[in-house]
């Protein structure tokens, strides 16, 4: 989920949004701390763990999956 910690101290996979404007750029953090998220739109058959709306974002949009201490 949404973290306030500093990137620097998160020690978990995460991801961080990307902005063309430096100063909005990396100020959002995801941790990715389950076994398994899904990230997409909203769905309610399969309800994404992490729900990003915006253009060329679909319901499905991609399953991040923990084998061991590795995120795929």
């Amino acid at each position: 989920g949404a973290s306030l910690e500093a990137k620097e101290n998160i020690k978990v996979p995460h991801l961080l949004n990307l902005n063309e404007d430096p100063r909005l750029a990396e100020t959002l953090i995801y941790t990715l701390d389950k076994e398994e998220v899904l990230v997409g739109r909203a769905n309610k058959e399969e309800p994404p763990t992490l729900e990003f709306n915006g253009m060329g974002i679909l319901k499905n949009h991609c399953r991040f999956v923990k084998e061991g201490e590795k995120m795929f």
